[in-house]
């Protein structure tokens, strides 16, 4: 799978609430383990029920201003 191939989609429509999860402790331990401080951008990909880390960068990517609107909450003034 390339990342240019996927699309980013909020909130998540095909994805039950266990791999949500899985999502958000990976994040939360990658972000802590790389002691990332400010906007961390990880791409995932599951596959046949199966999470994997595409890749991880410590910084934001184009999709913060969506999900600042789509959320409500000023992401950038908060990193």
């Amino acid at each position: 799978v390339h990342s240019g191939d996927s699309i980013a989609v909020y909130p998540p429509r095909n994805l039950d609430q266990a791999m949500i999860d899985t999502i958000i402790s990976y994040t939360d331990r990658i972000a802590l383990g790389l002691r990332v401080k400010g906007l961390v951008n990880i791409q995932y990909v599951v596959y046949q029920n199966v999470l994997y880390v595409l890749e991880v960068n410590p910084r934001s990517s184009r999709t913060v201003p969506f999900l600042s609107k789509v959320t409500g909450i000023p992401m950038v003034k908060l990193a």
